[in-house]
């Protein structure tokens, strides 16, 4: 049995998480998730960028609803914070 470390897929997770908590207080929630999720898809070999971006987002707004809405938590809201 021979095994291997895809050591790319690793680093784009990494990477993707390094960005997500740098960008998290600037962006807010939703945008700097919806980066993660789609980098994670992008990392996993995901050929449809635009529909993981869509789902991305969409999946990132239904967690902050839940964390609000749900469960009285605030999630951080950065820059959109005051527009929506």
């Amino acid at each position: 049995w021979r095994t291997y470390s895809d050591w790319r897929t690793v680093g784009l997770v990494l990477l993707g998480v390094v960005v997500f908590t740098t960008v998290l207080n600037i962006l807010g929630w939703i945008l700097s998730a919806a980066f993660l999720f789609w980098i994670i898809c992008y990392a996993l070999g995901s050929k449809r960028p635009g529909f993981d971006a869509g789902v991305s987002l969409l999946f990132a707004s239904a967690i902050q609803l839940a964390f609000n809405a749900g469960l009285g938590l605030n999630l951080p809201s950065g820059f959109l914070g005051g527009l929506l």
